[in-house]
């Protein structure tokens, strides 16, 4: 276990942090320390503020009266929510915080569990708590007696590095050693629910197919579909299931069914203010005029949005998923209007064929609801290739 104490008297930007990564559903209050309503759930912003309000006031000769601790564990340890409890409790008494209002706030942005907590230095009958040299005299010390009564990993053996991983880095999963390709699905799932908004399950998916990923509710109907389950799953390029599965429940930031319907909603407010951004270079797109699916798909390509197509209701014209990995939001076409419908852009882009090229969609998408568009367009009708030959020979 490794803990880091910062001390500060920025009390609004502590609480801030915390209060944000939940609200992005990174982060969980699990206990709160000192306050007046014991359950951390119902516990109001306002109460968070004013309980450590009345005791830094208490105390005007001291400005650094906030504590922010980090206690992060190794990858490989996922203790219970009860057990990190304690933890934090017993690390607050060992150091002698444990009469003092604190909120613990476990977070789910890393691959690696730790906890944020909350607390000040000021007592109740206003005197300071004095902090110096507190990382060797008593923090070192009470983080080596919890990793003995706790059996931790110690610190000077974690295998954790902290590596904050960018979307640009991240690479397709090769379907290969199962060690290696839990690793790489735990560090895009964590990238992208960290960096992108989408508008939808669907859309979520569509991000996922970049990196030959794909998120399982199971069959509607079947047991995980109706209990709200969830399981990712490795694709080839093709979009074929290449292993059995991974519960979401079991990586530790536990991207569930749940959590991302919560996410979908907090996002809402940004990929609004988004919104005519990723409009305007689609439009862009469409006044060069591109004759043929192909050049639709590069022009977009360079506008930096993949599209993808989704079959979610067979029989009716397949629809448009749009990733901008420029903005890192995804939209479905309903979330962008009528006017980008795949329906509406194939008419403009190849109105005599756009009955042949929805049958060509709707045949490929039988058995895969979501194909990128770079594929179908590996395998364009030779009636339209011929079109635009005829087209070009006619300039």
């Amino acid at each position: 276990m490794v803990a880091r104490i910062n001390t500060t008297q920025k009390l609004s930007s502590i609480l801030d942090y915390n209060e944000q990564k939940v609200t992005q559903q990174q982060a969980q209050l699990i206990h709160a320390n000192g306050f007046l309503n014991p359950h951390p759930d119902r516990i109001t912003d306002q109460e968070k503020t004013q309980t450590f309000q009345r005791l830094n006031e208490l105390n005007h000769r001291t400005s650094v009266n906030m504590l922010h601790i980090t206690l992060s564990f190794d990858p490989s340890e996922h203790p219970s929510r009860e057990t990190l409890v304690n933890i934090a409790n017993d690390y607050l008494k060992a150091i002698g915080l444990s009469q003092q209002p604190c909120l613990v706030y476990q977070h789910h942005d890393t691959n690696n569990t730790h906890l944020h907590l909350v607390t000040n230095i000021i007592r109740s009958d206003g005197s300071r708590i004095p902090t110096h040299n507190i990382g060797r005299s008593r923090s070192e010390a009470a983080r080596q007696q919890i990793e003995l009564e706790y059996k931790l990993v110690k610190a000077n053996t974690l295998t954790y590095q902290p590596k904050i991983v960018r979307a640009e880095d991240l690479q397709k999963i090769v379907p290969g050693d199962s060690r290696q390709t839990r690793a790489a699905m735990h560090t895009i799932l964590e990238t992208i629910n960290r960096e992108y908004r989408f508008d939808s399950f669907d859309a979520y998916n569509a991000l996922l197919r970049q990196y030959n990923l794909f998120a399982d509710r199971g069959n509607p109907g079947s047991k995980m579909h109706e209990k709200g389950g969830l399981i990712y799953r490795v694709l080839d390029d093709n979009g074929n299931k290449k292993n059995r599965g991974i519960k979401a429940s079991s990586f530790p930031f536990k991207p569930t069914l749940a959590r991302l319907h919560q996410k979908i909603e907090a996002d809402k407010p940004v990929l609004q203010q988004e919104l005519s951004r990723i409009q305007s270079r689609i439009d862009w797109v469409l006044h060069q005029s591109p004759v043929s699916l192909g050049g639709f798909h590069t022009a977009m390509r360079r506008q930096d949005i993949a599209v993808c197509l989704n079959n979610q209701n067979p029989g009716s014209p397949p629809s448009f998923i749009y990733v901008d990995n420029q903005l890192k939001t995804v939209f479905s076409q309903a979330g962008l209007g009528d006017h980008y419908t795949a329906e509406k852009l194939l008419s403009r882009i190849s109105p005599r064929l756009l009955n042949q090229i929805t049958e060509e969609l709707t045949r490929h998408l039988k058995t895969k609801s979501l194909l990128p568009l770079s594929q179908l367009v590996k395998k364009q009708p030779t009636e339209e290739n011929r079109l635009i030959l005829r087209q070009r020979q006619k300039r």
